[in-house]
């Protein structure tokens, strides 16, 4: 009664206990990347996007990036190609690899979150009253698509933890 008291959406949710940390937080990741390219930007750092790193090296200038536009030298490279990033040559390879991580987002006018719902998966408010559920966490390599089985799995969450979005868009 507690749950639902603070979110009414969990209302009828078999929700057999709780905490409240005011630390959570969803983070808008194309106003951060925006803001994180300005800022970089105005710090004299040099962003190229979507030109791919054919070759990584060292020089005696620091280090060396070869793309299919330029040969680049700076004393720093800052590489964030994520799972993406032990396949450019040149670099050791990296103790990382891809998960897929499938995402629904879904609207009611009449039913809104306040705050993050976690646990396995998560309900978390996004804009304009959207709720976005996710995330699933899988062990495919680099397979860029949705499945009917993660859909599910993300449609029942929803039905599951927060009943009143049951007939959400």
């Amino acid at each position: 009664e507690e749950v639902a008291a603070l979110e009414p959406a969990l209302t009828g949710a078999p929700i057999a206990g709780a905490f409240v940390n005011d630390e959570g937080f969803m983070v808008d990741t194309d106003a951060y990347l925006t803001a994180l390219l300005h800022d970089a930007g105005a710090r004299g750092a040099e962003v190229r996007l979507s030109e791919a790193a054919l070759l990584v090296s060292d020089s005696s200038q620091g280090v060396e990036v070869r793309t299919a536009r330029a040969t680049l030298r700076a004393d720093w490279l800052v590489v964030a190609a994520g799972a993406w990033s032990g396949n450019i040559p040149g670099l050791p390879p990296l103790p990382i690899k891809p998960q897929r991580g499938q995402m629904i987002t879904v609207f009611h006018p009449k039913v809104r979150l306040s705050r993050i719902v976690s646990g396995p998966t998560y309900l978390a408010p996004w804009r304009a009253g959207q709720v976005v559920v996710g995330a699933t966490e899988e062990d495919v390599g680099f397979a860029p698509y949705t499945t009917p089985a993660g859909l599910m799995h993300l449609s029942a969450t929803v039905c599951r933890l927060a009943p009143a979005l049951r007939e959400a868009r």
